[in-house]
């Protein structure tokens, strides 16, 4: 609730570009997150925590990330190759960003995930 008030009261929500990698040797994802909104007109480069869903077939995991500068990578264990990686999951932000994601990835999370998870993979499956 805090975090959709303060968007409302600065001049543009944060929007990002989102990608990862996953490490079977090291058993760990790098999340490469990039804030890309337009700071000339006054909106801030956002400090927030973001919540990162992983699933795996051996079950789901959730991590809080801080976010607090232009472009960040973030290490977080995956014991397998994710099925999915969610970017704030819980839905707590608009979903103004660009998750470049396979299309095994997106058929999975328009089946899997949470409603508006669902629909978001759809629209990205139906743009390629």
């Amino acid at each position: 609730m805090i975090i959709a008030l303060l968007f409302i009261l600065l001049p543009f929500p944060p929007q990002f570009d989102i990608s990862y990698d996953y490490s079977p040797c090291e058993r760990s994802i790098t999340l490469f997150v990039s804030q890309v909104q337009n700071t000339s007109l006054g909106t801030p480069i956002y400090e927030l925590p973001v919540k990162i869903g992983i699933v795996t077939d051996m079950g789901d995991e959730v991590y809080e990330i801080w976010i607090d500068d232009i472009e960040q990578s973030f290490k977080l264990p995956s014991e397998e190759k994710p099925r999915m990686v969610k970017f704030d999951d819980g839905n707590q932000l608009a979903r103004l960003w660009t998750f470049k994601k396979t299309v095994e990835e997106l058929e999975f999370q328009s089946k899997y995930d949470d409603a508006a998870g669902r629909k978001w993979a759809r629209e990205q499956l139906g743009e390629r």
